[in-house]
């Protein structure tokens, strides 16, 4: 339920942002190194709460909510350099935006 609609939600922005930082030359290159770091960590992430798992079932759990506040609570510093398209967005929009 939820983590399915963040990543919908999540999956295109990523794509999108990668995109637009990358030179088109090099697009399919930055597609694929995205998509094997992805799958990496997907693997490396399943092996690690396995792990944690054998120890006490409630931490890797516990750990992924930890985790996730501490990465959501950092993107914003993260993602400050990068250029958006809001303002483009605002200029072009039939019905104005917030802000």
């Amino acid at each position: 339920g939820i983590e399915a609609a963040a990543t919908a939600m999540a999956i295109p922005s990523v794509q999108s942002l990668l995109s637009q930082g990358t030179p088109t030359n090099r697009l399919g290159r930055a597609q694929g190194l995205f998509a094997t770091a992805e799958t990496a960590t997907t693997a490396l992430a399943a092996g690690v709460s396995g792990a944690l798992f054998a120890i006490q079932a409630w931490i890797p759990f516990v750990a992924a909510a930890v985790l996730g506040l501490l990465l959501m609570l950092a993107l914003p510093t993260i993602w400050r350099p990068i250029a958006g398209r809001v303002g483009a967005a605002r200029q072009h929009a039939e019905v104005p935006l917030p802000g």
